[in-house]
């Protein structure tokens, strides 16, 4: 749409009315979601061991420095000219490393999936570092979103305590009740 808009507005505006966006979007990350779920329910999870886990931290971590670190400088010695909100220059270096950091999960997944190569040890090894960056970098840009939009960094803690809370549910709630679906799903199969 950005590309589109700005090189024929009329037609984009005339394809994609302002009435339909909102509804466009909810569709189009239900779809989005619904993909990485089935990317998930494909995946072998044999190959998941603690070497795979410790490599993809080490390759996560490093795939996180490195942008964060040119993107923080960049937003450092660039300020002036990027930052027209008047927004502080901690949050901005912080937005603009995050940003550099931030993955395309969903596109390493296709080409992976594409590529028949998302069961390997280098599919599973980049797809797990991969969600680890993006779980790291989705929490910076929530804490920057929060730096920037309030001064007041109690909503910090707000933030932190919701995602933690909600990891809890998924972990202890979700989990056990899928994990009972599919023991279900698994014994009507065994009866056919």
């Amino acid at each position: 749409p950005t590309v589109f808009g700005y090189l024929l507005p009329d037609v984009s505006g005339f394809i994609f009315p302002t009435e339909i966006m909102s509804s466009l979007f909810i569709i189009s990350n239900l779809g989005l979601s619904i993909y990485m779920f089935l990317v998930g329910a494909e995946l072998n999870l044999t190959l998941f061991n603690k070497k795979t886990f410790h490599d993809a931290t080490a390759l996560s971590i490093s795939a996180i420095i490195v942008p964060f670190i040119m993107g923080g400088i960049a937003a450092y010695l660039f300020n002036d000219q990027i930052n027209t909100s008047g927004i502080d220059k901690l949050s901005m270096v912080i937005f603009l490393g995050t940003a550099f950091a931030i993955t395309a999960f969903p596109m390493l997944a296709r080409i992976l999936q594409e590529n028949n190569i998302v069961n390997s040890r280098i599919g599973i090894l980049s797809l797990l570092s991969a969600s680890i960056q993006d779980v790291f970098s989705w929490i910076l840009l929530g804490l920057v979103t929060v730096m920037s939009t309030t001064k007041e960094y109690s909503g910090i803690f707000i933030m932190v305590a919701g995602v933690a809370f909600l990891t809890v549910i998924l972990f202890y709630l979700v989990r056990p009740a899928l994990a009972k679906i599919a023991e279900k799903v698994q014994s009507f199969e065994d009866l056919s």
